[in-house]
Order: C-alpha cells, then structure tokens, then sequence
C-alpha cells in the first residue's frame, strides 16, 4: 500500500474507492449493475 500513495493520481485526490466484490462477477448482467454503480460514482464526484 505504501507504492500506492506515492502515485499522483492518489497524491491529487483522484481515486475513487470501490468495493471490490461488487466488480467481482464477469457475467453480462453483473457488468450491467456494474458500469451503473460506475457511472454514479463518477457522476457524483464530478457534480460535487
């Protein structure tokens, strides 16, 4: 963990955590859920 914080995206605030058994599964509607749970995610970082 320690090599990941000295990465800038890290040092400038610009990770989002995820829950990694949400992004677990490969199968069509589980990537469905996923690319959503995505783009709410993102969407709400951008729009503060």
């Amino acid at each position: 963990m320690t090599a990941a914080r000295n990465l800038p995206a890290v040092k400038n605030g610009n990770v989002i955590p995820v829950d990694y058994k949400t992004y677990f599964y490969f199968d069509p509607a589980s990537i469905l859920g996923q690319i959503d749970s995505l783009a709410e995610l993102l969407l709400a970082r951008t729009n503060g």
